[in-house]
């Protein structure tokens, strides 16, 4: 792999080694001391290289749709097809310092071509990106995002995390209030309702116009509240992705405010059944790839298990109290009851009127 990679490069080999040594020591720092001390530079150079070559040949096979060449390699590695590798490249325990990835990149590719590369494959596997799709089908990519500084992903884990929620530095610090305690999830969702019982008291759900998955809003309005949600493809790679992601969060020194929890906390909330799957399949705001509605509810109650009682960010506790304030009103909730209950189709409705002129 590591030589496909060099060949396709048309550069020397020894061009990838010295740029790597350059950051021989950075990357070393990437993991927990003295983990590394087996190895001499010429060693762990010589690892990052092949296990970096391999990820970066790999996605640029998969983007180019040369699947030929990509059977081949599973065949060598034991698998029995290459798709299995996709969810692979995602899993915690795999991940290189993007660092060496960087490097290596900056030797194959022109420019942020490379990063544009990594980019584009996890907007269109994981991310189902329908515009990512389409571009690498014509065979363009991502112009690739600037990494300045400690803005530069640790791997490509983490930078999957951040083309799922759109981070920018000075996102991830702990959220603004009185302390940390206020903010954990128990002490705002209380009783919570789910998709189903919210519509029927005159919270409707639309989708948002990205896959940002903390793109979720809540609006009042006279008679009603709106909260929108980001879209979300769930097929069988869904469950991988969101748990690592999970577990990149919850991981000793991690992130200030957990924004994979805080999504599958709030979305959980929403999913009690199949019939809350279906009210949100309804709005687009779930695309459902995996099999049946209640396959996905389970996949959200099952991952909320793992979150615990996650700080929210200042955002979720937005949405959440707008809710509230909504469910408090009797106003609002009585006449969408109202509405609900005798106007949500023509034929409660011509119902609701006879018996008015029964009564009169």
């Amino acid at each position: 792999m590591a030589r496909a990679f060099v060949a396709d490069s048309k550069r020397d080999i020894l061009e990838f080694r010295d740029k790597l040594l350059e950051v021989v020591s950075d990357a070393r720092n990437c993991y927990v001391d003295g983990s590394t001390g087996a190895y001499d530079d010429e060693a762990f150079v010589r690892m990052m290289f092949v296990d970096g070559c391999f990820l970066l040949y790999f996605i640029d096979k998969v983007l180019q749709g040369k699947y030929n060449d990509l059977e081949e390699l599973a065949g060598h590695l034991g698998f029995g097809r290459w798709p299995v590798l996709i969810g692979d490249l995602i899993l915690l325990e795999n991940q290189l310092p993007f660092l060496v990835l960087q490097t290596l990149m900056s030797v194959r590719f022109p420019e942020d071509a490379g990063k544009g590369l990594i980019e584009t494959y996890i907007d269109v596997y994981f991310i189902q990106d329908l515009e990512a799709r389409k571009m690498m089908i014509s065979g363009q990519r991502s112009n690739g995002t600037k990494y300045d500084g400690d803005q530069q992903p640790l791997h490509l884990l983490e930078l999957t995390r951040r083309r799922f929620f759109g981070s920018t530095k000075g996102e991830d610090g702990p959220p603004s209030g009185t302390g940390l305690r206020g903010h954990r999830a128990t002490k705002q969702i209380n009783s919570f309702r789910s998709a189903t019982e919210l519509e029927a008291r005159g919270i409707h759900f639309r989708p948002s116009n990205t896959y940002i998955l903390n793109d979720f809003t809540f609006s009042s309005r006279f008679l009603h509240g709106r909260v929108t949600l980001p879209q979300v493809v769930v097929d069988i790679q869904t469950k991988r992705v969101f748990s690592n992601m999970m577990a990149d969060e919850l991981a000793p020194f991690g992130f200030g405010v957990q924004k994979i929890c805080n999504y599958i906390y709030f979305m959980n909330s929403l999913i009690n059944g199949a019939d809350d799957v279906i009210e949100l399949r309804s709005h687009r705001i779930i695309y459902n790839l995996l099999g049946t509605d209640e396959e996905v509810a389970k996949l959200f109650n099952n991952l909320a298990a793992f979150c615990g009682d996650p700080l929210l960010s200042d955002k979720t506790k937005a949405v959440i109290t707008g809710i509230k304030e909504h469910n408090n009103s009797k106003r609002k909730t009585w006449t969408a009851q109202l509405l609900h209950n005798y106007f949500s189709s023509p034929w409660t409705a011509l119902a609701f009127f006879a018996q008015l002129l029964h009564w009169f």
